[in-house]
C-alpha cells in the first residue's frame, strides 16, 4: 500500500441542511490510503467526496428518523393531557354585570361563552339579559334555549320569551314562540302525551321548525328505549304514525324502529318486527340505514344484530341488500381469524343461495384461506359465482 498526501489544500463547503461542513481543511488532518491498482486521480479524489458526503447524509437521516420518532412519543403523550381554554377577558371582573354593557358586547360575550362551552356562564348573562330587559340576537339565545329545555327548566323559556316579546317580537314570530323547545322541556319532565301534542300543532303549522322537532325527537326516543316506557313508546309510535298518514313522513318511524331494533330487549325486538309488518313501504327508508346499523353492530361486537338483520332481509326477500351484510360478517370473522365461523357463513350463504362476487377480491380473505384445509377452501369458493365470459359480435 502506498501513503499518499499529495492533496489540494483549497477544499469545497458541502451545506446539508442547515450544517456546513468543512473537508479536510488541512493538509497533515487528511490521510488517504490508496491500492498501487488505483492510481491517485481525480476521479478517485471525487469518489472519495462522495463516499464521505454519503456517509454523512446517512448520518443526518438517522437523527432525523430519531427525532421524528421522539416527536410522535411526545405528540401521543400531549393527546393524554386535557387542554384548558385560554383565559380571556371575558372572564375579568370588569364583565360580571352586564348593566351598563351594549346588546352588541352582549352578543360578543355570549358567543365567546358558547366557542369555550362555559354553559354556566352561558346561563348567567341569559338570566342577566332577562333581569335588565336586554334581548340579545337569536344566534345567541338558541344554544341558551337547548340547554334549558334538555333540562326540563320550563321557567326561563317562559321568561326568555316574556323578554323577545317586550324587546324583539319579530324573533318569535318566525319560531313559534320557541313552543318547541318549550314541548322538549315538557317531555323530559315527564309528560309525553302534552309534549307531542305540542309537537304535532308545530309540525302542522310551521314548515320551517319540521327538521327542527325531527332532530329533537331524533334524540328523545332512546330515551324511552332505554327507559322500558312501553306506553312511551306505543304513543311515540302512534305519533310517528299520524305523520306517515298525513305528510307521508316516515323519518321518526324509521328512528323508532332502528332503536327497537338495535335494543337488548327482546319486547322492543318484536316491536320493530311489529312496526314493519303495519308500514311495509318502511323498507326503502331502513335500507338507507342498513349498513349504518351493521357497522356501528360490529363494531360494539354485537353480531347478534346482524344475525336478526339477515333473518330479517331473508324474510323479506330483500336478496340485493343481503350480500352486502353477509359481506360485512365475513369480513368480520375474517379480521378475527375465526375458522369456523367463516365455514358456518359459507354454508348458511350456499344454503340460501346468497352470491358474494366480491368476496375473493379481499386480500385479507386471501391470506386466512392459505391457512385453511382444502375442503373449507372448497365450501367458500362455491360462494362466488361463475365468472362469464361476453361475446361481442361485431
Amino acid at each position: 500500500m502506498a501513503l499518499c498526501t499529495s492533496v489540494n489544500r483549497s477544499f469545497p463547503v458541502l451545506k446539508l441542511g442547515t450544517v456546513a461542513v468543512h473537508i479536510l481543511q488541512k493538509q497533515h488532518n487528511y490521510v488517504k490510503y490508496q491500492s498501487f491498482e488505483e492510481p491517485e486521480g481525480p476521479e478517485n479524489k471525487e469518489s472519495a467526496l462522495d463516499d464521505f458526503t454519503d456517509r454523512l447524509m446517512q448520518r443526518k437521516v438517522h437523527q432525523w428518523e430519531n427525532n421524528k420518532k421522539k416527536l410522535l412519543a411526545q405528540s401521543k403523550n400531549k393527546t393524554n393531557i386535557v387542554l384548558k381554554p385560554k383565559q380571556s377577558i371575558f372572564y375579568s371582573k370588569e364583565h360580571s354585570n352586564i348593566e351598563n354593557l351594549t346588546i352588541n358586547r352582549i352578543n360578543s360575550l355570549l358567543q365567546e361563552a358558547i366557542r369555550f362551552n362555559d354553559n354556566e356562564k352561558l346561563m348567567d348573562i341569559t338570566r342577566q339579559c332577562i333581569k335588565y330587559n336586554k334581548c340579545p340576537s337569536l344566534s345567541q339565545l338558541s344554544p341558551a334555549l337547548a340547554i334549558c329545555s334538555q333540562n326540563g327548566d320550563k321557567d326561563t323559556i317562559v321568561q326568555i320569551v316574556q323578554l323577545c316579546e317586550n324587546t324583539r317580537p319579530e324573533i318569535l314570530e318566525g319560531n313559534s314562540n320557541f313552543e318547541h323547545y318549550l314541548a322538549e322541556a315538557i317531555w323530559v319532565r315527564g309528560n309525553i302525551v302534552k309534549s307531542l301534542e305540542m309537537f304535532e300543532k308545530l309540525y302542522r303549522e310551521n314548515n320551517f321548525l319540521r327538521i327542527k322537532i325531527r332532530c329533537i325527537l331524533k334524540n328523545l326516543i332512546p330515551t324511552i328505549i332505554t327507559n322500558q316506557s312501553q306506553a312511551s313508546i306505543v304513543k311515540i309510535i302512534k305519533f310517528s304514525e299520524h305523520l306517515v298518514e298525513i305528510y307521508d313522513d316516515y323519518f321518526l318511524l324509521q328512528c323508532i324502529w332502528q332503536a327497537c331494533f338495535l335494543s337488548e330487549w327482546f319486547a322492543d325486538q318484536q316491536m320493530a318486527f311489529e312496526i314493519l309488518e303495519n308500514h311495509p313501504n318502511l323498507w326503502k327508508e331502513i335500507s338507507n340505514k342498513m349498513y349504518y346499523i351493521v357497522n356501528v353492530s360490529l363494531n360494539n361486537h354485537q353480531t347478534e344484530v346482524i344475525y336478526r338483520l339477515t333473518e330479517l332481509l331473508l324474510k323479506y326477500d330483500m336478496k340485493e341488500e343481503l350480500p352486502g351484510v353477509v359481506l360485512a360478517l365475513f369480513n368480520y370473522f375474517i379480521k378475527l381469524r375465526d375458522h369456523r365461523r367463516c365455514r358456518e357463513l359459507a354454508k348458511w350463504s350456499i344454503s340460501n343461495e346468497i352470491k358474494l362476487p366480491n368476496l375473493l377480491k379481499n386480500q385479507k380473505f386471501l391470506q386466512l384461506t392459505q391457512s385453511v384445509n382444502d375442503n373449507v377452501m372448497k365450501t367458500i369458493k362455491d360462494l362466488i359465482p361463475e365468472q362469464h365470459s361476453t361475446k361481442y359480435k361485431f
